[in-house]
């Protein structure tokens, strides 16, 4: 279906009068864009919801692990576990024992969230899931470095009350030689500088020792 627009100019001076009249046709889509009513739940996927009921209780079971950890009333202290880095992949496996109460369950390190749950919230990719079921909740983390020695929590959500438990991890470095002076020669009566410098933790004791002939030492 087609509509005429028609417009008519009229223009007026002292001795003529001049009338255009023009006429414009306007045609009408022939396809009108539809609009369909979406649902809330098709505006709101069931995964967004599941991830927005995941974060809520997660945040409310950290606000009270922190209030848990303020106090220190709570935590209970496990021993410490020492792990010898000395190029090779050591890896150090963390468990935590869980109960038929327990709700919800995390793994802390430096107020850093590692596991909540099976959901891996650390980026660190030698940080992995062992199990986690009714009895245990462990994590292991390979090729143990320096900078993973530290604190490590184990937040448990009973439905009584919070309950929470440390370890600290102390990674070890066995002594290496990192400087050493080169042999020298030099006359009797002068002074000579030794230079020797070794790092490891725990840091290295350093003593020197003067062979003067097999089997006699001199300190």
């Amino acid at each position: 279906m087609n509509t005429d627009l028609v417009t008519t100019t009229t223009t007026t001076t002292a001795t003529t009068t001049t009338t255009t009249t023009t006429t414009k046709r306007w045609s009408k889509p022939t396809e009108i864009p539809r609009v369909r009513a979406v649902s809330s739940e098709e505006a709101l996927p069931v995964s967004s919801t599941a991830q927005n009921v995941r974060a809520v209780w997660l945040w409310v079971f950290l606000l009270a692990v922190c209030s848990v950890l303020t106090l220190m009333k709570l935590v209970s202290a496990g021993a410490n576990i020492a792990a010898f880095v000395n190029g090779r992949n050591f890896h150090v496996v963390l468990k935590c024992a869980q109960g038929d109460v327990v709700t919800h369950t995390a793994w802390l390190n430096r107020s850093s969230i590692l596991y909540a749950g099976e959901d891996k919230w650390s980026v660190d990719p030698r940080v992995s899931l062992v199990a986690l079921n009714q009895d245990e909740f462990t994590i292991k983390i390979e090729n143990v470095d320096m900078t993973d020695e530290g604190q490590y929590v184990c937040a448990v959500q009973t439905s009584s009350r919070p309950r929470t438990t440390s370890v600290h991890l102390i990674v070890q470095v066995p002594t290496k030689i990192i400087n050493l002076s080169r042999d020298v020669v030099v006359n009797e009566g002068s002074n000579v500088t030794l230079l020797c410098q070794a790092s490891g933790k725990p840091e290295p004791s350093i003593s020197w020792k003067l062979i003067s002939s097999p089997g006699t030492l001199f300190y």
